[in-house]
């Protein structure tokens, strides 16, 4: 499943996948910063001996339990069929196949879910405080949208190493941002790339329009392949 917005079936390199099952792991473990040592991600966490590989590829976990595990995909997978395992102890568990495709937009979602079913998105005002029902968006304000999937950036990044400074998405051309399916003008997006010290994770920064509808729908577009829809803003 991808963890930006719990969906099946949408993966691609640089993207969390969630994996559950029974007998995982032994312990329960994360990351922490003296572990990230020059900011590079482990392919095993310590004491855990859990090890997730894809097409012969070590992935990056995230944190390890006997019941769930959550791993990044290494950015130099290709699109395809990719076939993803779980090792504990060197004993490897069954293999899964799964399908990867070279971009696999997502905005990243809450569990908050509206009256009318859609899911609330995952944004934040310019000062850090999160967008929600009691702290919405207004008309013209800068916001910053998270998301998913979005492939390699320019300059690129470096395979297992945590990004330290902003890169552009090497895509940014076929980039656009829809509100309630209307694409927003492209001088009101004025940043699509990496998030400098989270792996796997990409920020938008929009200007919000005014006039701003209430709760708009919010889906993103790359390269022909756009975002689920029933993903909403909370605004004013």
């Amino acid at each position: 499943m991808n963890m930006a917005a719990d969906l099946p079936n949408w993966y691609a390199p640089n993207t969390f996948v969630a994996i559950f099952g029974a007998n995982l792991a032994y312990t329960t473990a994360s990351p922490s910063p003296s572990q990230l040592v020059s900011g590079i991600l482990p392919t095993i966490l310590p004491g855990t001996n859990v090890r997730v590989i894809v097409n012969g590829l070590a992935a990056y976990p995230y944190y390890v339990s006997p019941t769930f595990v959550s791993a990044l995909l290494p950015m130099s997978l290709g699109p395809g069929p990719a076939t993803l395992q779980m090792e504990v102890n060197g004993i490897a568990g069954p293999a899964v196949t799964i399908n990867l495709m070279a971009v696999a937009p997502v905005l990243t979602t809450q569990s908050e879910v509206t009256p009318t079913g859609a899911t609330e998105l995952w944004g934040a005002h310019a000062d850090g405080t999160a967008i929600n029902q009691a702290a919405p968006a207004a008309p013209g304000e800068a916001i910053f949208l998270f998301a998913s999937g979005l492939g390699q950036t320019n300059p690129p990044m470096v395979e297992a190493q945590v990004p330290a400074y902003p890169s552009q998405i090497a895509g940014y051309s076929s980039f656009s941002v829809l509100m309630n399916g209307t694409p927003l003008d492209p001088s009101q997006v004025f940043y699509v790339g990496d998030f400098p010290g989270n792996a796997g994770v990409y920020v938008i920064v929009i200007v919000l329009p005014n006039p701003l509808p209430h709760d708009p729908e919010i889906r993103i577009a790359l390269a022909s392949t756009l975002s689920p829809p029933q993903t909403v803003l909370a605004t004013q």
